[in-house]
């Protein structure tokens, strides 16, 4: 005769399990080292996201700059986004995408590529 684990046990066991996943996302252990904003709004400014983990955040007519760290965006809205970066290998990157037509025609007018002495 066949016996199978108690069910309401690996219920239990795996509720647990996700519970501990979810305080280690909230409390930055699954991501060390990124700093964890939840629900914020920016709108009509610079947001650097090196080293950023945005959860449920609203991006509203911003320049997101980006230079190459770890950042996260989980849940979060954009609007009128554009984007910009000092680091050149980025840069040559969004242009190789950009020729072999894997980008959206208006990507061309919304991002930059900006010496590094600009971000000082």
């Amino acid at each position: 005769m066949l016996r199978f684990p108690a069910v309401p046990g690996v219920l239990i066991a795996m509720a647990v399990l996700i519970a501990i996943l979810d305080v280690a996302a909230r409390t930055g252990w699954l991501n060390p080292g990124l700093q964890a904003v939840y629900d914020k709004t920016y709108t009509n400014q610079v947001v650097d996201i090196d080293g950023h983990d945005f959860n449920r955040c609203i991006f509203d007519n911003v320049t997101i700059r980006y230079n190459g760290g770890a950042y996260v965006f989980r849940q979060s809205r954009f609007n009128g986004v554009r984007f910009e970066t000092p680091n050149t290998t980025i840069a040559n990157s969004i242009g190789l995408l950009k020729t072999l037509g894997f980008l959206e025609p208006n990507f061309a007018e919304s991002w930059k590529h900006l010496p590094p002495e600009y971000f000082k």
